[in-house]
């Protein structure tokens, strides 16, 4: 878990780490915004990220809520290397076997 004061520096490590050639995983807890829950989603969180502080790398969005294939397109392309960061939401830990 990083607390949003220490955001900056994980998404400083992420853009070294990725020039090094390495991917990564951003991990959510939710697919949707929830009314209940004061946390970010994945899907906002893949929106906003994309479209800035990682608008330079290929991203990749997986969730619970996607279809099958969809989601076995998203990781064969993150295990390809296509996809320089994946966001998911805990989803990902099911049957992944990505070094």
């Amino acid at each position: 878990m990083v607390f949003e004061d220490k955001r900056q520096s994980v998404y400083n490590s992420i853009k070294k780490y990725i020039e090094q050639g390495r991917q990564c995983y951003i991990v959510y807890p939710l697919v949707e915004e929830s009314e209940k829950l004061d946390l970010k989603s994945c899907i906002d969180a893949y929106e906003s990220l994309s479209m800035s502080e990682f608008k330079d790398y290929t991203m990749g969005l997986l969730h619970g809520k996607m279809k099958a294939n969809e989601k076995d397109a998203v990781m064969h392309s993150f295990k390809e290397g296509k996809i320089n960061i994946l966001v998911t939401t805990t989803v990902v830990e099911v049957g992944i076997d990505v070094p």
